[in-house]
């Protein structure tokens, strides 16, 4: 499966990340978005993982995904912000394109 939307548009970045997430990025000591692109790719489901970077600075915080530390006690403290899809589409179809 391809993951194309692993920032929830920008959801799940920097000032409108949930606290949860705020919470481990800042126990990790790495930003928000490697740590939920980090989540993602711990799925069995997720093939390809698309970080939807558009500058340098962001690619580069996205790419430490790959070494972010997330033990068993993250991971079920992340599972929280799971939505159904159905949900999730809704929500994002009331967000406005920047």
């Amino acid at each position: 499966m391809i993951v194309k939307e692993g920032m929830a548009n920008g959801r799940l970045a920097g000032p409108h990340a949930p606290d949860v997430l705020r919470a481990v990025a800042e126990e990790t000591g790495l930003g928000c978005d490697a740590v939920a692109l980090a989540t993602i790719l711990r799925q069995p489901w997720a093939g390809v993982v698309l970080s939807g970077a558009a500058t340098v600075a962001q690619l580069s915080s996205n790419l430490h995904a790959a070494v972010v530390d997330l033990d068993e006690d993250r991971l079920a403290r992340l599972a929280a912000l799971t939505e159904e899809p159905a949900a999730y589409w809704q929500r994002r179809g009331r967000l406005p394109w920047h």
